[in-house]
């Protein structure tokens, strides 16, 4: 069997098919624009033995892009394998030098427009003197970079940033008291992230609090549950750290409660139960 990771893996998975007669898979990771999907594409996708997506809203939207029956169509969240990790380090605080006593706010992954690092850096001009922002990857356009520079400068003890790639995922998210979620949805598929964020899951595993920015399932995920808050304004990042670590544990117990419930192997062991994938193996 075949496993088609997006557009350009169905069709590949599609041609092999042909010529093996081995049937595959449609693992949707990424939400095409609708203009890049051609009619034959649709049907590819419809041949599928089922697809499978991160959120009921990526379902909706493959639904419509693809033409696909809904009941084909499975979720499995974006999370990572467990357990829970209860054991906070000092990687941060002792990289850069600071007390012990500093809050480490975290921004991963791609520094860029995309994930609003812009907005998330001036937000700092708020921030209280025992919160940090450590910004962890890589910048992918100059003038994110440049924002950066300036705010370094600026308030040279409140903003840090980290490119080191380590052995040990889980140490950068053990290491920080908060996680910064955020998405600019100029695109269906950056509108539909939240619900497709693995950065998400990590920051819950190690039970840190986030702050996400309101898209479409941000709340149900993240503040619904008591794992973070959320807001349509980054002005108010210093404001939400402020009431989340007033209430600290409260959210900490709520995100490994969350991640425990989306465990991948978990959901993973759900799907393949809810679609006879035994049955479709044989």
């Amino acid at each position: 069997m075949y496993i088609a990771f997006d557009l350009e893996g169905l069709r590949i998975a599609a041609q092999l098919s042909e010529k093996t007669g081995t049937k595959y898979i449609f693992f949707s990771l990424e939400i095409e624009e609708i203009d890049l999907v051609l009619t034959e594409d649709q049907y590819i996708a419809q041949s599928a033995l089922l697809t499978i997506t991160q959120s009921e809203n990526r379902k909706k939207v493959l639904e419509s892009v693809y033409k696909l029956a809904k009941n084909n169509i499975h979720i499995l969240p974006n999370s990572c394998f467990g357990p829970i990790i209860d054991k906070n380090k000092q990687y941060f605080n002792e990289l850069f030098e600071l007390d012990k006593n500093i809050k480490i706010v975290l921004c991963i992954g791609t520094l860029n427009m995309d994930t609003c690092v812009d907005k998330v850096i001036k937000s700092i001009s708020n921030l209280d003197s025992d919160y940090c922002l450590v910004l962890h990857g890589w910048f992918t356009d100059k003038e994110i970079r440049n924002i950066y520079y300036q705010f370094k400068e600026k308030y040279p003890g409140r903003i840090f940033h980290s490119n080191k790639i380590l052995s040990n995922k889980d140490l950068i998210y053990q290491s920080c008291d908060f996680g910064i979620v955020t998405y600019n949805p100029t695109s269906e598929n950056l509108k539909y992230s939240m619900g497709a964020s693995g950065k998400m899951y990590e920051f819950l595993k190690c039970g840190v609090p986030l702050i996400a920015n309101d898209i479409p399932d941000a709340k149900n995920l993240i503040e619904d549950t008591g794992c973070g808050l959320v807001t349509d304004d980054f002005k108010m990042i210093p404001q939400l750290l402020n009431k989340i670590n007033s209430n600290y544990d409260y959210y900490k117990k709520n995100c490994y409660k969350q991640f425990s419930l989306n465990q991948f192997d978990k959901q993973l062991s759900l799907i393949i139960k809810k679609s006879s994938f035994n049955n479709i193996l044989d």
